[in-house]
């Protein structure tokens, strides 16, 4: 069987009519198959190609299908309607808006896949945003630690009022106001940022 699978394999590969590939991608249960079949280059319907990049059934597939789309527009689109974290991470590498990109972090919960598309980000604008707006703390805390140049101003507001405390120390981290640490270091809620603050002041 594993012989008549890599010649199967190998004769879609070599299709040249737009048609015999076709008939391989509605109707051939193997993901193989269809994944060889949608990476044929003389296969140009790109309509059906976003079509199975949206659709098939196998993660594999829809991959195979998302390397053969450029235009970010699709790409976004598709990744709004993904729940696979392998088929995500291939349309965020595609990907450079950071506007998409910052979209893409906010629509999962899968915390690999925000922090792949976080990496991507050189936006100062987008990521103050994300760092004032988004829900997870985990991304919040990144965002600072990437060091995207946030305004001073910025991470003062994140220093008091964000929630968790270790998205807190992460701002004071990077805060060079030194009355400002002296507040934070007198009352701030968290001993342990407190105790970061202090640790701030006196250089340690």
């Amino acid at each position: 069987n594993s012989v008549y699978d890599e010649i199967k394999l190998r004769i879609v590969e070599g299709l040249k009519k737009k048609e015999m590939i076709e008939r391989f991608l509605k109707d051939d249960r193997d993901p193989w198959v269809r994944r060889r079949a949608v990476l044929n280059r003389n296969y140009q319907d790109m309509k059906r190609i976003i079509q199975m990049a949206g659709t098939d059934r196998d993660p594999m597939v829809r991959a195979a299908a998302i390397s053969r789309i450029g235009q970010e527009k699709v790409l976004y689109r598709l990744a709004l309607n993904e729940t696979d974290r392998y088929v995500l991470s291939s349309i965020i590498k595609k990907l450079n808006d950071p506007v998409r990109l910052a979209g893409i972090i906010e629509g999962t919960d899968h915390p690999s896949i925000q922090m792949t598309a976080l990496k991507k980000i050189r936006d100062k604008r987008v990521m103050t945003n994300i760092l004032q707006n988004n829900r997870s703390e985990l991304v919040r805390k990144s965002v600072i630690e990437q060091g995207s140049g946030i305004d001073q101003s910025v991470l003062k507001e994140v220093a008091k009022n964000d929630q968790w405390w270790a998205v807190r120390i992460e701002a004071i981290r990077n805060i060079k106001d030194r009355q400002f640490l002296k507040m934070v270091a007198q009352s701030d809620s968290h001993w342990r940022v407190r105790t970061v603050a202090k640790h701030r002041i006196s250089g340690k």
